[in-house]
């Protein structure tokens, strides 16, 4: 049982606001210290890829290490997909 449905079935509603003040809040900070260092790599190396393969990596990380910020992994794993799948295309439109 999660934390949030363990405050709500004792009637600890300040607790329960809090925790999904914080979780929320929590993950954003952790994407945010990611991105951050992320954004000057891109912009040094100009490499999607390589941004890409470190927004995977970060993501599966997350999912193992802070499964209660697993909403942040899912959006770096995305993120990353994503980035290879543009790199790749805008590579192979190039060529043909």
């Amino acid at each position: 049982m999660s934390a949030l449905m363990q405050y709500l079935i004792e009637g600890d509603i300040l607790s329960f606001i809090f925790s999904c003040y914080t979780t929320k809040i929590g993950g954003l900070f952790f994407a945010f210290m990611v991105f951050i260092p992320c954004i000057v790599l891109y912009i040094r190396t100009r490499s999607l890829i390589l941004v890409s393969i470190i927004w995977l990596f970060v993501g599966t990380s997350f999912i193992v290490l802070f499964w209660e910020f697993s909403f942040i992994a899912f959006l770096f794993d995305a993120l990353g997909i994503a980035g290879i799948f543009f790199e790749f295309m805008t590579i192979w439109r190039r060529r043909n």
